[in-house]
């Protein structure tokens, strides 16, 4: 049987959606990262495919300071009083490897562009300035970092939707329901 929920045990509608989009940009970003590094599209398409992936991980990066903003000022919701210490420690750690990995990747990207020479222009729609100087094989180094870094971002992804599964079928209680959107009665 499940636990009563209140209202009071849900993210903000602010938060959900915060949450939801940026999931949707992430998977769209592996997705496009996967097509750009093993299929050979002509140079006009390539150069296509890596302006959409440099734009929208500018996107989720602006995105992902508002959350880790937000996480500042209001906290998180409590995990369960019955959710064992060793949970609570890999739930703590899941938590910052997704952090930490979708605050690297946009960065580790932003530099591959500076340091290949290709400037960051997001959506064709201004320049950012590059973080260093042009230095091919530095480049190389941030690409190599890019590419680990999103393998332990998918990895903490897999983590993170599990323990979600696991809470709401094994545990049966509200720590998914609480970041789905409410259902209209």
């Amino acid at each position: 049987m499940r636990r009563n929920r209140s209202p009071a045990e849900r993210w903000h509608w602010s938060l959900k959606l915060l949450h939801w989009g940026m999931a949707v940009l992430i998977v769209v970003m592996i997705g496009l990262g996967w097509v750009m590094t093993n299929w050979r599209p002509s140079i006009q398409t390539a150069f296509s495919l890596y302006q959409a992936h440099k734009s929208i991980g500018v996107v989720i990066f602006v995105l992902v300071i508002m959350r880790v903003a937000a996480r500042l000022r209001y906290g998180a919701l409590p995990l369960p009083g019955d959710m064992p210490a060793v949970e609570r420690y890999l739930a703590s750690l899941v938590q910052a490897l997704l952090y930490a990995t979708m605050l690297a990747m946009p960065l580790t990207g932003w530099l591959i562009g500076s340091a290949a020479g290709f400037p960051t222009k997001p959506f064709g729609l201004f320049t950012l300035p590059d973080l260093i100087s042009r230095n091919p094989p530095l480049a190389e180094t941030f690409r190599t970092t890019h590419e680990i870094l999103s393998f332990v971002l998918v990895g903490a992804l897999v983590l993170h939707v599990a323990g979600a599964i696991k809470h709401h079928f094994w545990n049966r209680d509200n720590v998914l329901v609480r970041m789905l959107p409410e259902r209209r009665r």
